[in-house]
């Protein structure tokens, strides 16, 4: 796709001089390699920059259409905001923790599943025969009862089988029953089971009275453990620790999303930062050749000698160096900020150049005061309330292994209604009349000898518990550090932007005077150049410390957990809306 767009530039710039010795700048991260004679600086000039950029903007942002020869590289203005929002939407990790969050939320449901109420339902057909060894248990003949055939045991003194008539028959039961039933466990391990049953029974024997019979029973069944698996404590110990569970998965989340935000600023600012130490040194290279330029020319009319050409030669070499590293840096940070907040893209356009809107402000604010910011801390930080939900959860599994430990005893209540009748209405008649009843209260004993796991089980819960709490005052003693260096680096940055500008200003005006002795004389150009280096030296030391600043109060608000709302972003609620306090487990 083809970028179009018009830029509008405005460019300052303050020359610097050269010089013959080589030295790495006072930063490793951001210091460049400098020269100078006995001093030296990061640069020759500072530059300031303004840009507009107003066009056509593809996926990756605005470009410029440049002449035929080579055409000017695509242009993606950024900002500081617009960073943060696109790193939320489109980071691989974060997606990742939003994903386990809400599977979290799945073991909750899981967990209140044990105190579901269950639905059961059942139904049979049985057609049984059995000979029979009891004249009471004698069938009616193939002609029925009234014709008198009848077959069956008449007891001693008969035959094994005796029959009124020729055809003999067999004991035969035909049946059909079914039965309902619902069952519900609630949160004291109270066990109720309702139940309805229902059979209907058809048989040849001789002396059922009520033939086909019909019965119906209704019953209730509760069963309350007083010990090992009964009240609140053992039976809620799965549902709180998945609940427990949620809430971490959602302030890991959160710690993660504080994480991102302020790598994402962290880099912005890098990158604002490299652009600026990019400007320098493009500016002191082109110094570095117009100093040989002029060298050059006053050789030849023989007011210098050749050493000054070399020591020029040497400078543009040196600056050439230090532009190559300080536009590798600018790709890199280019590079680490886009896998922020584009990770897919890695098809951009390897020319495209990224221009950050944002610049640091101009005034610097001390730290709170540490206890005030401890404090919040221990409010807001999600690792702290992770490690409590963590330490709450091994108290609970601790508090369920030694209800385990404890030997079994249930109490049991049973209470039933029947009813029977020749047709299906009459027994559902006698159980809602409650005529036919039976009741029983019982309790059941049960209690392993050693009880060996159970014990061991215990044993590991406590220790469980024990490293978790070690694990908590880790964090409580690392968050107590944590404040206490960030809010020192606020105030070292504070008070290192005041002595910068003072380092500014004393670097301007030692740069005055030099200018004003070189117009008559008492000064050398090479002079000059040194005094300007330190000027563009301090400049970028004022401008580092702007940005250090920026960075160490995104430190602070991170350490306390406050990053989001420190942006203007919408936290994860709280269980409740509460906030979870507490200095311990």
């Amino acid at each position: 796709m083809k970028h179009v767009g018009v830029g509008v530039g405005i460019g300052i710039g303050i020359g610097i001089g050269a010089g013959a010795q080589v030295q790495r700048g006072p930063r490793g991260s951001g210091g460049r390699e400098r020269s100078g004679r006995g001093r030296c600086g990061p640069g020759r000039c500072i530059v300031v920059f303004v840009g507009l950029a107003i066009g056509l903007c593809g996926r990756h942002g605005c470009g410029q259409e440049g002449g035929p020869d080579a055409p000017a590289p695509s242009l993606r203005p950024v900002t500081l905001a617009g960073c943060v929002r696109l790193a939320l939407d489109n980071n691989f990790q974060l997606k990742a923790h939003r994903l386990a969050a809400g599977a979290s939320a799945t073991g909750v449901a899981a967990a209140a599943g044990a105190f579901d109420p269950v639905l059961r339902s059942r139904g049979s057909y049985g057609d049984q025969t059995s000979p029979t060894a009891s004249a009471l248990e004698g069938t009616q003949a193939p002609g029925g009862s009234a014709s008198g055939g009848f077959t069956g045991n008449l007891g001693p003194g008969f035959p094994a089988s005796t029959t009124t008539n020729d055809s003999p028959a067999v004991p035969r039961r035909q049946s059909y029953s079914w039965d309902l039933s619902l069952e519900k466990k609630f949160a004291t391990g109270t066990e109720v089971a309702v139940s309805y049953s229902f059979e209907r029974l058809k048989t040849n024997q001789y002396f059922a009275t009520i033939n086909p019979s019909y019965t119906d029973q209704v019953q209730f069944h509760v069963t309350q453990p007083l010990l090992r698996g009964g009240w609140f404590t053992a039976n809620l110990a799965g549902l709180r620790q998945s609940e427990n569970q949620r809430q971490m998965a959602r302030e890991q989340l959160r710690t993660a999303t504080d994480d991102l935000v302020f790598n994402v600023q962290q880099t912005y600012w890098n990158l604002v930062y490299a652009l600026e130490n990019l400007d320098v040194t493009r500016e002191s290279l082109r110094l570095a050749e117009t100093l040989k330029r002029d060298n050059l020319e006053k050789f030849k009319a023989g007011t210098m000698t050749r050493l000054d050409v070399t020591q020029a030669d040497f400078e543009i070499a040196t600056r050439k160096n230090e532009v190559l590293r300080a536009s590798a840096a600018v790709k890199n940070t280019v590079d680490r900020l886009r896998q922020y907040v584009d990770p897919e893209g890695f098809d951009a356009d390897p020319a495209e150049e990224w221009h950050p809107i944002d610049r640091p402000l101009q005034r610097g604010e001390k730290a709170p005061p540490f206890a005030a910011a401890l404090a919040e801390a221990f409010v807001h930080r999600g690792d702290w309330r992770e490690g409590q939900l963590a330490y709450e959860n091994a108290k609970i599994n601790e508090d369920d292994y030694r209800n385990q430990v404890l030997p079994k005893v249930d109490l049991t209540y049973s209470l039933r209604y029947n009813g029977l009748g020749g047709n299906a209405s009459d027994p559902m008649r006698d159980v809602l009349r409650a005529e036919y009843d039976s009741w029983s209260v019982g309790f059941l004993l049960e209690w392993p000898l050693g009880n060996q796991s159970a014990r061991a089980n215990y044993l590991r819960a406590v220790l469980d518990r024990r490293r978790v709490q070690a694990d908590l005052e880790e964090l409580r003693a690392r968050i107590h550090l944590e404040i206490r260096e960030a809010v020192r680096e606020i105030n070292t940055t504070f008070d290192t932007i005041t002595q910068t500008r003072e380092a500014l200003r004393f670097a301007r005006e030692q740069l005055k005077g030099e200018q004003a002795r070189l117009e008559v004389g008492k000064s050398t150009s090479y002079q000059v150049l040194d005094i300007q280096e330190d000027l563009a030296q301090a400049q970028i030391n004022e401008r580092r410390a702007l940005l250090d600043h920026m960075i160490a109060r995104a430190q602070l608000e991170r350490s306390k957990g406050t990053l989001l709302r420190y942006f203007g972003l919408a936290a994860a609620p709280r269980p409740g809306g509460e906030e979870r306090r507490g200095d311990g487990p």
